[in-house]
């Protein structure tokens, strides 16, 4: 989310999330009663947020609706559009499976559970879950910065033989360290930042030539 001076102590509540299934099922072959194999399925999902926040053109106090990802009001004082909404084109993704060595690193212009759930349906042993995520506009070339930084460790395809967090230290800094990580187990985040610091104390000491 950007724009202007952007918003000032706004807070987000998710007011409902609602998911329709639509199946189409054929007529079983030679006739009859009953139901053949479904041909088609789609599900969508409707989510409704509620922003409380400051106009970022008038600086008035503001609730609004925001309709899968479509602000459905503006402000009421000024007729503008309160603030901007951006969507990110895309993620690279870290996620790993008990039953296998290391992690896989990938992209998608998807979220993370999505991709999670059809990696889930390969028939793959175990499950895979979420590590961290760092939204781009260039998921496409940032997988490959991110691969390109732990080749050394390839284990096939995307898979990579690094922990958890190594892996995700090791793309933050293949991106530069300008895409800032969404982590989805909080004992990984505390070490990742620990490990962060770590490395900014070493880098000092070594600047003032007290480590070699």
């Amino acid at each position: 989310m950007s724009g202007g001076g952007g918003l000032v102590g706004v807070t987000v509540r998710l007011w409902y999330a609602l998911s329709t299934v639509t199946t189409t099922w054929p007529t079983p072959a030679g006739g009859g009663e009953g139901r053949g194999e479904p041909i088609s399925y789609k599900e969508n999902t409707s989510v409704l947020y509620e922003f409380n926040g400051v106009c970022h053109h008038c600086a008035e106090a503001i609730t609004v609706i925001i309709h899968n990802g479509e602000i459905m009001a503006d402000c009421p004082a000024c007729n503008e559009a309160p603030f901007h909404i951006r969507p990110i084109a895309g993620i690279v993704y870290v996620v790993s499976n008990p039953n296998q060595t290391g992690v896989k690193v990938g992209r998608t212009t998807k979220t993370v559970e999505d991709r999670i759930k059809r990696l889930n349906s390969t028939g793959v042993p175990g499950s895979f879950v979420p590590i961290a995520i760092f939204p781009t506009d260039k998921p496409l070339a940032d997988e490959k910065r991110v691969h390109k930084k732990m080749e050394a460790k390839r284990i096939a395809k995307e898979h990579f033989d690094f922990e958890p967090v190594e892996a995700a230290l090791r793309a933050y800094r293949a991106l530069n360290r300008r895409i800032k990580p969404i982590f989805f187990d909080q004992s990984v985040e505390d070490t990742f930042r620990l490990r962060l610091e770590e490395a900014r104390i070493q880098m000092q000491l070594r600047l003032k030539g007290k480590v070699k």
